[in-house]
Formats: structure tokens, C-alpha cells, sequence
């Protein structure tokens, strides 16, 4: 998974969260702030990444089971771990999609969720975003690892409804 943020490609692989250079998104190598994170060392629930988000002005980096929350500071020696939340994660990196800077939809084990702020202090959290549908969407799942790693989402353009297809099935929130 690769995406741009903060003038730097951001990557993840196994547990590593690699950085570009800045505004160079070719050198992966560089000592000018290229640089790699092993994330699992923080959680264990981290120690296979999916994928990346803006979050505020931080990334929500994704594991099955796990999210970080880290500011992305373009010097690495200033990142931090802002915040881990546990017993949550994205399944397939094509289905976290921001939602302005302050909420990240996914496909979880247990159905679509949201991490957002939970007060003015900014601290995250998971929330149930997709209860009405989830015994749905968790009953899919269940049919095929498969279907749940290839599953992908949009927002689409018009309204800002977040699409999620599973296997032949699309799920509208």
C-alpha cells in the first residue's frame, strides 16, 4: 500500500511504515528524511499493515487487528505515537476512506466502522458506523477470506455515501 501525505509517499509493508524523501517520492533511501518505523513494535496487533490515512494532521495507519495513530511529522525524529487502539482494524486497504480530515471509514471483522475524534481533545476512537447492516456485512465475510480482502469502497461524489462491495454484493451507507 502507497499513498502521498505531507509532501512524502508513505508505504506500508509486513510491519514496517516507510517514509520518502520529501518531495521526492522515488528515494526510499536517502538520509533526508527517508526513513522506516517497525510498528509492531508498539502493538502486537500490528505486526501485518494495511493500510494509511490522513487523520487530522496525523496518519491512522491500519492492521487487521490494531490502528496507530502517529503524527507525520516530515523529519522522522519527530513522529510519535499519538495513540493504538486495539481489537479494531481494516481488512483490505481499498476500503478506508477519509472523510474530510477527521473521520476514516473501513471494513472490519465485525462490519464498517469509523475512527474519529471522540471530544475536542482529538483522541480516537472506534465506532459502530454500520450497525444497521453488520449481521449483513459480518455474514458475508464469513463466506470467503478472499471476498474480504479484495472488498473496496468508495465515497461517492455526489452525496458522500460510503459504497462497499463484498463479493457481488455493495453495501450503501
Amino acid at each position: 500500500f502507497v499513498r502521498s501525505f505531507n509532501a512524502q509517499m508513505h508505504s506500508v509493508s509486513d510491519s514496517l511504515w516507510h517514509t520518502s524523501k520529501v518531495d521526492e517520492p522515488n528515494d526510499w533511501v536517502s538520509t533526508n528524511y527517508a526513513a522506516w518505523e517497525d510498528l509492531s513494535n508498539h502493538d502486537t496487533g500490528s505486526s501485518e499493515l494495511v493500510g494509511i490515512a490522513p487523520y487530522f494532521e496525523n496518519v491512522a495507519i491500519f492492521a487487521e487487528d490494531s490502528v496507530q495513530i502517529w503524527n507525520a511529522d516530515v523529519n522522522p525524529a519527530n513522529r510519535s505515537l499519538i495513540q493504538v487502539i486495539g481489537n479494531t482494524g481494516a481488512l483490505s486497504a481499498k476500503t478506508i476512506k477519509e472523510i474530510g480530515d477527521s473521520d476514516v471509514y473501513y471494513l472490519s471483522r465485525s462490519g464498517i466502522r469509523s475512527v474519529k475524534a471522540r471530544d475536542s481533545s482529538n483522541a480516537a476512537f472506534a465506532s459502530d458506523l454500520g450497525n444497521a447492516i453488520d449481521d449483513l456485512v459480518v455474514a458475508d465475510l464469513a463466506l470467503s477470506d478472499e471476498n474480504a480482502r479484495n472488498a473496496c469502497a468508495i465515497l461517492d461524489p455526489r452525496d458522500g455515501r460510503y459504497l462497499c462491495a463484498i463479493g457481488d454484493k455493495v453495501y450503501v451507507y
